[in-house]
């Protein structure tokens, strides 16, 4: 009997994969994931406190263990990312012996999918485009001598495949009973451990999707150099090399109009001097 499990799944798309396949070789672009992910646990070690010394560090650490339970899949042009809720419930009950703690779970979650997008743009140069569902999940590995390789049978991957389709522009998309969940936690949690740094929005069209660039709410702007430099130089870059391809250059331009209203906000609302990071 199979045993499905509730999940938090996201189905993220390579746009531009047709190009990567014509014109890279594979161990150059394997060479791009790699650094991508090398880059994404030199941030999350530093989620671990050295040791626990106050309620702030236990907390820290109980986060650190359940991104570590957040799994990635990379089949083709999509990549799949997920995160078991009896992991977030297992990692809860060690520190704090309850389990009623699930939007600490969907934080991270948010957080870490946001994350990726960004190192994603910065280091490979393609944008990603998606959804993110809830639901029921099953992923097993074939044991038998003729069959190998994953087995994976689920409605939420469909659903978050199907708002993929839906998203138009290089966003990530959020079901709607997932938006109304995360609206309901954020309600009844006044104050989170990177609750400030994973919001997911509404956009003008109606859909939510998540504002991945407030990850970097609050960082210096040395930090915010960080992350940002090779987005901008890569998406200035793109912008004039796709002028001839308007299919394509619609999806880099929503993405510069994107970037620079979240550098405008930034800079007002912390006083910041980010002109430089403006994308003209």
């Amino acid at each position: 009997m199979i045993n499905s499990k509730k999940t938090l799944l996201a189905y993220l798309d390579i746009l531009g994969y047709k190009e990567i396949i014509e014109n890279e070789p594979p161990g150059k672009f394997y060479k791009s994931i790699v650094a991508v992910f090398d880059d994404l646990k030199q941030l999350f070690d530093g989620l671990v406190p050295h040791e626990i010394s106050s309620d702030s560090d236990l907390e820290k650490q109980c986060n650190a263990e359940i991104v570590k339970a957040i799994k990635f899949n990379i089949i083709s042009d999509a990549i799949i990312v997920s995160l078991r809720y009896d992991d977030i419930n297992r990692i809860n009950q060690d520190f704090y012996e309850k389990i009623d703690n699930d939007f600490s779970g969907l934080v991270l979650f948010f957080y870490i999918v946001s994350t990726f997008v960004l190192r994603f743009v910065a280091q490979v140069g393609f944008l990603l485009r998606g959804g993110i569902c809830l639901g029921e999940f099953y992923h097993d590995v074939f044991n038998h001598s003729l069959l190998t390789g994953d087995f994976v049978f689920s409605k939420t991957l469909v659903g978050a495949y199907l708002l993929e389709q839906e998203a138009k522009h290089p966003r990530i998309l959020v079901d709607k009973s997932l938006s109304e969940l995360w609206k309901t936690k954020v309600e009844e949690v006044s104050k989170q451990y990177l609750l400030t740094k994973a919001l997911v929005v509404q956009d003008m069209d109606g859909e939510f999707y998540i504002d991945f660039y407030e990850i970097m709410r609050t960082n210096s702007v040395e930090m915010k150099k960080v992350w940002l430099d090779d987005i901008v130089k890569k998406v200035a870059t793109m912008l004039i090399e796709k002028s001839d391809n308007k299919n394509v250059w619609k999806k880099w331009y929503w993405f510069k109009e994107y970037h620079n209203q979240k550098i405008t906000t930034f800079a007002k609302e912390e006083n910041q001097d980010l002109n430089d990071f403006l994308i003209r």
